[in-house]
């Protein structure tokens, strides 16, 4: 269902379905009746592990009540690191027998030209900008894997996006590229590099250590996560780069992003049907991502995801909106404000930073997965998640 992306003539051109937890939710939150909206005011819910039904349900409210305070506070970047409930395994200690390679034959790393990053950790969270909170906003989306799943970059940084690509290519265009020609022992997961690949430079994450994903056919491939596009693609090891360390502070440009106040029909995932519809949605007639009118009705903190209200200011239909326009389509069902039963039917699987890592597993209820359809994590998304319901309109 995902499809990949390239940026051409200035903008982001495309290249050439389940278990349903929704009675259970729907009994769970039909006893939810208007005492709770006197009680909410007065919540001070513990931020535990553990919360007993009913204060899972009222927290459900407390959450819908953070408004503009939140937004008052927030700094205009947020250096949050997401960090998977799923317990991450400690790395093994290198033996004495298994020194580690240097770099680049004969030669350390620190004897390059420039300085390099090596790790994801070195390149900052995307920009969170106050004016993202307070009023309408320009996006284009690179990359869906479903209405709830997809990453878009914002208009107005176009000039910054388009600064970094020239300022790549001058570079690597002029050195010899042999000498940041990324070897074998540093094809590992985590690490960044720059991708080479018609005739454009991409920064990317490597999602697989080398020869761990089985490609057919090929054994010098592997796969990475171009960070400003928000698409996994497939790289040949002989076009991996070594980022150059000013190119690594420099922000990701991509975002990630969730339709708000819709649900899928009758189940908690997305049919491909229904994400085509809103592929098409997201393009103009030259099939390159359309730029859409986004606003913010909430933001998981911990995750980094907008729940945004979509408008295409060109379409007649339904005013442009796009959730609308999709319940047109019987695509989704709608929901208002107050009624909205997120995070219980939620495409909670995979997660945003299992599809960017590599880790999904195609197994919806496997045992890696299913710790992700917990009431646990649904509490650990409520607690991260601020809504501005004025934005609902």
């Amino acid at each position: 269902m995902r499809e990949n992306w390239a940026w051409k003539n200035n903008s982001f051109t495309p290249a050439d379905d389940d278990s349903d937890d929704s009675d259970d939710a729907l009994s769970y939150i039909s006893g939810r009746t208007k005492k709770y909206r006197k009680q909410r005011q007065d919540q001070s819910t513990s931020r535990s592990n553990s919360l007993s039904d009913d204060e899972y349900d009222a927290l459900q409210f407390e959450t819908r009540s953070r408004r503009r305070s939140r937004k008052l506070s927030m700094p205009s970047f947020l250096p949050i690191k997401f960090e998977s409930p799923k317990q991450e395994k400690a790395p093994e200690s290198q033996s004495e027998e298994e020194p580690l390679e240097p770099a680049l034959p004969g030669i350390k790393i620190n004897l390059l030209p420039v300085p390099v990053a090596r790790t994801k950790s070195e390149i900052p969270h995307a920009l969170v900008f106050d004016s993202m909170f307070d009023q309408e906003f320009q996006i284009g989306i690179t990359q869906i894997f479903s209405p709830y799943k997809f990453w878009f970059f914002l208009h107005l940084q176009n000039p910054t996006f388009s600064q970094l690509s020239n300022e790549m290519q001058d570079f690597y265009d002029t050195c010899d590229k042999s000498v940041f020609r990324m070897v074998s022992s540093d094809v590992k997961k985590d690490n960044v590099a720059v991708l080479h690949s018609n005739n454009t430079y991409k920064r990317v994450v490597i999602m697989y250590d080398l020869h761990e994903l089985k490609l057919p056919f090929v054994n010098n491939r592997t796969k990475v996560f171009a960070i400003d596009y928000g698409e996994a693609v497939e790289a040949n090891i002989q076009d991996l780069l070594y980022m150059k360390k000013s190119f690594a502070e420099i922000p990701r440009l991509s975002y990630r992003g969730r339709m708000a106040l819709v649900m899928p029909l009758e189940t908690t995932q997305w049919k491909s049907k229904d994400t085509k519809n809103f592929k098409k949605l997201c393009r103009n007639e030259n099939k390159e991502a359309s730029i859409l009118s986004a606003k913010v009705y909430a933001f998981e903190e911990r995750e980094m995801i907008f729940h945004l209200m979509l408008t295409k200011k060109e379409e007649d239909r339904c005013n442009g909106s796009i959730r609308k326009i999709l319940a047109s389509l019987n695509c989704c069902e709608l929901a208002e404000a107050d009624t909205e039963i997120w995070p219980i039917k939620d495409e909670l699987y995979p997660t945003f930073d299992l599809l960017e890592s590599g880790e999904a597993n195609d197994i919806v209820f496997d045992s890696e997965s299913v710790q992700y359809l917990s009431q646990e994590y649904k509490k650990l998304k409520l607690y991260n998640c601020y809504v501005y319901p004025e934005n609902a309109n």
